[in-house]
């Protein structure tokens, strides 16, 4: 009898060791999810009209205020349908200087890219970029990404925003 216990007891822990590394792999390669984080960003997708495939991208916002409502920069980061290169669509509230340009650097290196407001939308002013190779390795390499915009009627601002968990928010949103 004591000999069937100790097969019984080497099989059940063969069994457990073995669910648990399937398990690992479930988890690691499971697809992100709507609200996911990586780091400092948010995974999210915003569904289309029926027939077509939403889009799904990383998003990063500013806020300012005690109640944190007030938007400063919203910034996401997507790939477009049939591109292998994502593009980085940034929003800023109303009242900037539209005529400035965004000026845009990954932590306090060269170079400063220079970035026009495309359009005032709703939801804001909006600039977009590609980013080519060459940026992106500099944006997952880098700690923040420095934002510089010029208010109507104040001096330039420079904002922050954080790269932290940028590398696999960029590897899971392929």
């Amino acid at each position: 009898m004591h000999k069937y216990k100790n097969v019984f007891f080497v099989g059940l822990i063969g069994l457990i060791a073995v669910v648990a590394f399937l398990a690992s792999f479930s988890r690691a390669d499971a697809a992100p999810k709507n609200g996911d984080e990586f780091g400092d960003w948010m995974y999210k997708c915003d569904s289309a009209p029926e027939g077509k495939e939403g889009i799904c991208y990383l998003s990063q916002t500013l806020v300012t205020g005690k109640e944190k409502k007030g938007r400063v920069l919203t910034t996401n980061i997507a790939y477009p349908k049939d591109s292998k290169e994502p593009v980085m669509i940034m929003l800023f509230p109303f009242g900037i200087a539209v005529q400035e340009k965004i000026l845009v650097q990954v932590d306090e290196k060269k170079p400063v890219y220079k970035m026009p407001i495309e359009t005032c939308l709703s939801s804001g002013c909006r600039t977009t970029v590609k980013l080519d190779a060459k940026i992106l390795e500099s944006i997952k390499a880098g700690n923040n990404l420095k934002v510089s915009f010029k208010p109507l009627t104040a001096k330039r601002i420079v904002l922050a925003v954080s790269l932290k968990g940028i590398s696999k928010g960029l590897k899971n949103l392929k």
